[in-house]
């Protein structure tokens, strides 16, 4: 047998399944778990399917929560076996829902308190006949029935909607159960006891629910010591104690009594602090709870920590408020209606009650009621709605704390800072530290530090902030309450002191990890300023809003959030910045201002693959010429217009902006500038991507040794550069110089960031898995590309489109080992990841058609890889030009499938085509030549030349075995092929160019 039942009705549940075990039955409980986002399916489980009788206790808390639908019905039918029966019982008045329709019902709410016949209607109603004479032998004696309240108690009514709380409960039974001493609730999270979150009526349930286990409960106002008194001397009356002359003495009559029985709960409610209630403090014989809206009781209780509403639960609230015996309104609009009202409300208790009041009282719906916060705001909606179970509105609770809070000059100019602050981090430590870098009229109460500590100290102690060592809380709509009564004015000079504040101890160095950790800390604090500064734009305080400290405030955010890969924040901190602009005059230097952000968001929406980024870099430096800025002071700009021309495949004009941007800073700046590094840095990829990668060599060379001599070699400016380095001696087949590069490089990064699996290493895990696998070393490779798949997962970006550079790299490596069909597979997911080919994707693409066609041609799908090699080779003509080495690449791979389909004429030229492309740029010795010259050999064979094909695969032999020694597999591969064909045998070896993407450290230049 199963009984089901909701939380609220658990003593019930216990003494129904207690009379039923004592009458032999065996008994499972269920579900003391409900929350309202749990899904139907998971409500019924194995006791469910495998229960001879389920038993469901009806109560109005049962009636009006989402279980009494129809699909709980039907969830818990269909899990019952053989028709097994489904009982109602009856515990509380309460209707049955229609929709609920049950086998049979017993009703013991018309026992009334009689539990003899309450007991005798669960047995015959239940029971069957032939069990009711077996009761097990020892079996414990019922708790006390629950239809009969304690019989001493002053509980104030019980409240049908309350809603949830179940973990908070929990906690707060489990800790006095334990006889851990008095639980205090005391709040936690986002408001530590803020009036309004619920303190109050969670202790009137939990009296409530465990009310079978005490013969005493007592409710004793705590807010005056008069209102203690009084109540102690009611609880002597109930007590039959004689009352004396003096309170003390009924007080002492009283604890004495209390002394020597047990069973018996007092509630302190609203109690300012443990020294208050000390001469009433009662003995340790019974159970003790304390509401308060002080967090300090941890010295004399067991704090239960009190947040507010979890998000299920508020929406949950206002649909049992709302729609009462109807059940909530399950329409999914309605459902999100109920959930941004509870969103905009802050999940707070009191609030949300009063919410629902006042479109009890006017009949508005959800959707009118926001449309009204929107038009009105919070404050003045918060002056409306009666709310029940609470004598003051939540503008009135705040009223009574934040007078107390005005005593304190200090707390009430700390509480007004907080409101304009980010709610959920409040940095105490950083505005502790930094107090004194705000405006003198700002600072003058707070400059001390222990005056500061005491500011927060009465904030926590009217639970208007949480405090913890280094952060503070507050909620949003406390936040609003202090901003509402400040003028514009005044609201004006406090966003223009926390902008300054920001930039002043914004980090200069962000790329150390304790800088990254702070100005991460900062920025929902700019973000927080920026719907303030919206709303006082459109007023007539408007004048007094320092544009230029706001320009630069977003400005910073911006380059930052663009650094740590934060785009869609970056783009939009930018755009603030911009919009500013034009409140400020006109001029040169807003020309050369306006030209940078530009610059800047053009570089945003590039990295987002976005089509406007080349018309805000353009738009940028023609801004700049316009207004006759000095060409030196848009170097900058123009080196990252060419760096998007580069990415995009347009080489040549990059090239010449790139020349132009490196000789206009070389005019204005030292030799050993970031701005020199940074334009020889895009200039060298360029270079290399043109060909030219001796050229390109140069360039990074030039970078790294700026950077290093500028920062230090330590610093993490300098693993970038390295990073590109190694890029550029890996293409020349520099294999071992790359891998120092790459591995100083790590180390470097993971020693400043503290952590190796981090964004900032992933490149490099990329590249020196490719150079790994080039160099032979596959067991290297894996061991990187593992690396770098685990930064991939911890950071969320398996399905990114960037992660396709790391898939084909991995494609690649297996290919080399014969597994051909796992490294089609991950060819095809780099494929899927790139959604939508955007400018620099569209070469990511061409790289992985080309590794994947040779897993297709040597799995027997020559045609196949045709039809994709061949599109890679029209786009490679396209992009980088015929004879470029990349082009080479793909169209010795194309010969290949060529010479697989029978086509060894046609195959050989393609190959001799490869060769002499490649050839005046990287030299006849390159390791691409001996890659080149093999495949020339196999399709030589093919036409029956095969002195001259020895010859090929000679030369492909020395160029490689010079290059990587005779272990590395391609070697193994030629040789392979000169054994079989002196031996009278076709050779049948294939090599291929493994395309790759070197990955770019782009943190440095923004």
């Amino acid at each position: 047998m199963l009984i089901s039942f909701i939380r609220q009705d658990q003593a019930w549940a216990g003494w129904v399944g207690t009379v039923l075990t004592r009458a032999g039955m065996t008994v499972a409980r269920q579900w003391w778990d409900f929350s309202p986002d749990q899904d139907y399916d998971d409500l019924a489980g194995q006791s469910v399917r495998e229960a001879s009788t389920i038993v469901v206790l009806l109560s109005p808390a049962f009636a009006n929560s989402l279980y009494a639908s129809r699909e709980w019905l039907v969830a818990l039918r269909q899990r019952t076996s053989d028709g097994s029966p489904v009982i109602a019982v009856v515990v509380e008045p309460a209707p049955v829902p229609e929709v609920l329709r049950f086998d049979r019902i017993i009703d013991l709410a018309a026992a009334e308190q009689d539990e003899e016949l309450a007991r005798t209607l669960i047995v015959d109603g239940i029971v069957p006949l032939s069990m009711r004479d077996s009761r097990p032998p020892g079996a414990a004696p019922p708790p006390r029935f629950p239809g009969r309240p304690a019989p001493i108690q002053n509980l104030p009514p019980r409240n049908p909607n309350f809603t949830g709380r179940v973990a908070e409960i929990d906690r707060l039974h489990a800790a006095i159960s334990a006889r851990l001493g008095p639980a205090v609730v005391t709040p936690a999270q986002t408001v530590h006891g803020l009036g309004g979150i619920g303190k109050t009526q969670l202790l009137i349930e939990y009296a409530y629910r465990f009310a079978v286990e005490y013969d005493i409960i007592w409710w004793i106002p705590a807010e005056q010591n008069e209102s203690i008194s009084t109540a102690i001397t009611g609880l002597a009356s109930q007590m039959a104690i004689t009352q004396h002359n003096f309170v003390d003495d009924t007080v002492t009559a009283v604890w004495n009594a209390l002394t020597q029985r047990g069973r018996w709960l007092l509630i302190f409610d609203n109690a300012d602090s443990p020294e208050q209630i000390e001469k009433y403090w009662p003995p340790q014989s019974g159970h003790v709870l304390i509401s308060s809206r002080n967090p300090s009781w941890r010295r004399v209780a067991a704090p239960v920590e009190l947040p507010v509403m979890r998000e299920s639960e508020a929406v949950a609230f206002l649909g049992k408020r709302l729609r009462g015996d109807q059940g909530p309104d399950g329409s999914a609009a309605a459902e999100d209606d109920r959930r941004a009202v509870a969103w905009r409300l802050g999940y707070l208790p009191l609030v949300l009650e009063q919410a629902a009041a006042y479109m009890e009282d006017t009949g508005l719906e959800p959707a009118d009621y926001l449309e009204l916060l929107a038009e009105v705001g919070e404050r003045e909606m918060l002056d409306r709605g009666r709310p029940a179970f609470h004598q003051d509105n939540m503008n009135r609770t705040l009223d009574l704390s934040t007078e107390e809070i005005r005593k304190s000059p200090e707390a009430a100019a700390l509480l007004t800072l907080c409101s304009f602050l980010y709610p959920d981090d409040l940095p105490r430590d950083l505005l502790a530290r930094h107090i004194g870098k705000m405006p003198r009229e700002l600072r003058r109460d707070l400059s001390v530090r222990l005056r500061f500590d005491d500011a927060v100290g009465v904030l926590s102690r009217y639970s208007i902030v949480s405090a913890a060592n280094r952060g503070m809380r507050i909620h949003r709509l406390v936040q609003s309450y202090a901003r509402e009564r400040l003028s514009n004015e005044e609201q004006v000079t406090w966003i223009n002191a926390i902008a300054a504040w920001i930039i002043t101890i914004a980090p200069t160095d962000d790329l150390r990890i304790d800088s990254r950790n702070q100005a991460d800390r900062l920025v929902p604090h700019v973000r927080g300023l920026v719907d303030h500064l919206k709303l006082l734009l459109d007023t007539d305080a408007a004048s007094g809003i320092e544009v230029p400290i706001f320009v630069r405030l977003f400005d910073l955010a911006g380059v930052y959030l663009h650094r740590v890969g934060r785009l869609a924040d970056a783009d939009g901190a930018l755009r603030r910045a911009l919009t500013l602009i034009e409140y400020l005059p006109p001029g040169p230097d807003r020309a050369l201002q306006e030209a940078r952000l530009r610059s800047k968001l053009g570089g945003v929406l590039h990295d987002q693959a976005s089509p406007g980024a080349v018309e805000q870099l353009l738009d940028a430096l023609r801004e700049a010429e316009s207004s006759g800025v000095a060409p030196a002071k848009t170097a900058t700009i123009r080196s990252r217009y060419g760096r998007y021309l580069q990415e995009t495949g347009k080489l040549r004009p990059a090239e010449e902006e790139l020349e132009r941007a490196l000789a206009d800073a070389s005019g204005g700046y030292p030799s050993d500038s970031p701005v020199i590094a940074a334009i020889c840095s895009n200039l060298g990829r360029t270079l290399q991507d043109l060909g030219r990668m001796p050229d390109a060599q140069v360039q990074y060379e030039k970078a790294l040794a700026i950077t290093g001599r500028r920062f230090g070699e330590n610093d993490v400016r300098v693993p970038p550069r390295r990073n590109d380095l190694a890029g550029v001696l890996q293409y020349r087949g520099f294999f071992e110089d790359a891998v120092r590069q790459l591995e100083s490089a790590l180390d470097a990064t993971c020693t400043a960031y503290g952590a190796r699996r981090i964004p900032q290493a992933l490149p490099i895990f990329v590249n020196l898995g490719a150079v790994r696998h080039d160099l032979g070393d596959h067991a290297g490779a894996h061991d990187a590309f593992e690396e770098a798949l685990t930064v991939v997962e911890a950071l969320g970006l398996a399905d990114h489109a960037s992660s396709a550079v790391l898939y084909t790299n991995i494609g690649a490596l297996l290919l080399a080992e014969g597994r051909g069909e796992a490294s089609e597979q991950w060819h095809r997911r780099a494929l899927g990841v790139i959604r939508e080919p955007g400018p620099r994707t569209g070469t990511w693409i061409l790289v992985i058609q080309n590794n994947l066609g040779p897993a297709l041609y040597m799995s027997n799908r020559a045609e196949e890889a045709l039809d994709t090699l061949g599109e890679a080779l029209r786009t490679c003509e396209r992009t980088f030009g015929p004879d470029h080495p990349r082009t080479a690449a793909v169209r010795s791979a194309f010969g290949n499938t060529l010479l697989r389909l029978g086509q060894p004429r046609a195959a050989a030229s393609e190959q001799r085509t490869a060769i002499d492309d490649t050839e005046p740029k990287y030299g006849s010795d390159h390791h691409r030549m001996a890659v080149y010259r093999n495949n020339l050999g196999l399709a030589i064979h093919a036409l029956g030349r095969h002195d001259e094909a020895r010859r090929e695969f000679a030369e492909a032999e020395r160029i490689a075995f010079a290059k990587f020694g005779p272990d590395h597999p391609g070697v193994r591969l030629i040789t392979g092929n000169i054994v079989l064909l002196d031996a009278g045998e076709p050779p049948v070896a294939e090599l291929h160019v493994t395309l790759r993407i070197h990955q770019r450290l782009r943190a440095v230049d923004g």
